[in-house]
């Protein structure tokens, strides 16, 4: 921006509203199963070979019950695993391999460019902290719920923007990239 005269405020420029999105297309809103679709891409590529190294504590007894009894690093590996590979790849993409198949992109909110790492950080540490909580009785259950009521709470975003929890403390958006 230029110098002001008269002690004028420069202009600041507003942030994105939903009607300023195309219907369609590249830089669209992503739409929902777009997202849910790239979760669950990310998560079968990530944990599914993780999953692995549970198997070790997964047994059945005489009685035919099945006994799962794994240490908690065994249960925490996967989610470490699983934000690390987010961040990285939405810090250096701005997208991962799941939101790459289903043809969307996680973008800065204020001006569409790829997020930075703290960015990503943020919109992955959100959900996570939830997915680290023991379950141990129904309340820490209901705890460990709360990293889906933040992934899907796009779904309810009264802006339109379909922005969920997460995107709005990152500062961040998922928008169409065909």
């Amino acid at each position: 921006m230029g110098p002001t005269t008269g002690g004028e405020i420069p202009a600041v420029p507003r942030l994105p509203k939903a009607e300023d999105f195309p219907a369609s297309g590249r830089n669209a809103l992503g739409r929902p199963v777009q997202r849910i679709l790239g979760w669950i891409v990310d998560s079968i590529l990530v944990n599914g070979p993780l999953s692995l190294v549970l198997l070790p504590y997964l047994s059945i007894r005489e009685d035919g019950q099945i006994s799962f009894d794994p240490p908690y690093w065994a249960t925490v590996l996967p989610v470490v695993v699983f934000v690390v590979y987010q961040v990285a790849a939405l810090a250096w993409r701005g997208q991962t391999l799941g939101m790459l198949a289903t043809g969307i992109r996680l973008a800065r909110y204020a001006d569409g460019k790829r997020p930075r790492v703290y960015q990503a950080g943020i919109r992955q540490l959100l959900p996570a902290i939830f997915m680290l909580v023991p379950i141990v009785d129904l309340a820490t259950a209901m705890l460990g719920s709360m990293q889906y009521l933040i992934l899907f709470s796009f779904l309810w975003d009264p802006t339109g923007l379909r922005r969920g929890w997460n995107d709005k403390a990152s500062g961040t958006i998922i928008v169409r990239t065909r």
